[in-house]
């Protein structure tokens, strides 16, 4: 029984199962469960090199790769035992995520690509090498299977899309691996054998070091969701922060509660586009005097006028609005990215001492965060502070809305 190829199998299988609970094609989910990130790993989370083998960007990526580990890797693991091909399977991954640290620029990489490309060089040996292990009988069938499965994975190769450099990575780590420490210590079948042999025992070397890859597999996932947490995107919930650089506390997602970035002395931001699923900013504008309610319902007009412009690389989705809750009036859009899979909620409302400008870019496939901005919004709550002379820097400014820019000061509005 193979049970190598069924075992990595299994957790292929298992780990797609994660993803699916979590979104298939979630970018936060992806990364804390261990994309290959180069970047990453040169930060120090070096379980990536491990972990990416594990995760597939579709139904029909881990089908292929699941079916032919199946297929091809039964047989290699029948042919030079488990604990040989442990060691090939797993060492042909680290290479195609080598083949990955080298060549990628941006994004990320998943995929068993990488260990599949070094079980396919082990196959490829079998079939050609003069001392292969294979009988006489089956090695027509096995060459003409080879050039196959070889013919078709360099097309894929070279799809968009496709990791190129980590098949070729796997390949090569794959094939110097079996040719030089595996397909010595597999004798050659006789001419008259009818059946493939079973694998002579592996030496305590090829066993330690089929251990030390699998310790090295099990930690690298162990620490991806130890340090990670991808159940937590699970937790939709809002949680109460105070801020009283803004005057205000608010409601934010618990997923980005904790990353908290400074962008200006009235402007905060949270979360981020890579491991969070959602990156949103809070900015507060102060009227250098009270606002009459006669003109709150004027800017909130020239609020929704500025709204329709979209910022660069971004288009109107859905149409400027006005969204009413118990405690306020608020304008709301919601802009569409030209070049990502993105989208942005815009939300701005003036109180009588006060403008709040809330923008919450988030993945489009998260539905639960497209309407961020408008809760954190619907959220807000002034919170008493002790008296403090005024600041003439922190009253009155301008605050854009797309082409159109409000001039707090005056109340005017400027193109």
């Amino acid at each position: 029984m193979p049970i190598v190829t069924y075992t990595f199998t299994a957790l292929l299988l298992g780990m797609f199962g994660l993803q699916w609970l979590l979104g298939i094609e979630s970018v936060p989910a992806l990364l804390r469960l261990g994309a290959l990130q180069p970047q990453l790993v040169a930060s120090g989370e070096w379980w990536r090199l491990a972990t990416a083998s594990a995760l597939h960007g579709s139904v029909q990526h881990i089908l292929f790769n699941a079916l032919v580990l199946v297929a091809i890797g039964s047989f290699v693991e029948r042919i030079v035992g488990a604990s040989r091909f442990a060691v090939l399977l797993l060492a042909s991954v680290l290479g195609g995520a080598a083949g990955t640290m080298l060549t990628l620029q941006q994004g990320f990489s998943i995929g068993a690509s990488g260990g599949l490309w070094g079980v396919l060089a082990a196959h490829a040996v079998l079939a050609f090498h003069p001392k292969s292990p294979v009988p006489q009988d089956f090695l027509s069938g096995v060459r003409r299977a080879v050039l196959i499965n070889l013919g078709l994975n360099v097309i894929v190769s070279f799809l968009p899309h496709v990791d190129w450099a980590a098949h070729l990575g796997g390949f090569l780590v794959g094939g110097l691996v079996f040719m030089v420490a595996f397909l010595p210590q597999v004798p050659p079948t006789p001419d008259d054998a009818e059946q493939i042999q079973p694998a002579p025992p592996a030496n305590a070397a090829t066993r330690l070091a089929a251990g030390a890859f699998v310790a090295l597999f099990v930690a690298a996932h162990a620490t991806s969701f130890y340090t990670s947490r991808p159940l937590g995107l699970r937790n939709q919930q809002l949680v109460r922060v105070d801020l009283p650089t803004l005057k205000a506390s608010l409601e934010l997602p618990s997923t980005i509660a904790g990353q908290r970035t400074e962008l200006g002395r009235l402007h905060i931001g949270y979360g981020g586009l890579g491991k969070s699923p959602a990156a949103c900013s809070i900015r507060r504008v102060p009227h250098r005097q009270a606002l009459p309610q006669s003109s709150q319902t004027q800017v909130l007009r020239l609020m929704l006028r500025g709204l329709g412009s979209p910022p660069p690389q971004m288009y109107v989705l859905d149409q400027p609005a006005v969204a009413a809750t118990p405690n306020r009036r608020m304008g709301v859009v919601r802009y569409a990215s030209r070049q990502r899979n993105t989208h942005m909620q815009r939300v701005a409302f003036t109180t009588v001492r006060e403008v709040y400008v809330i923008e919450c870019l988030a993945w489009s496939n998260l539905a639960w965060y497209q309407n961020a901005a408008l809760r954190i919004g619907a959220s807000i709550e002034p919170i008493a502070l002790p008296a403090t002379p005024p600041d003439p820097a922190a009253t009155g400014g301008n605050a854009t809305f797309g082409g159109i820019e409000f001039n707090t000061r005056d109340f005017e509005i400027s193109q």
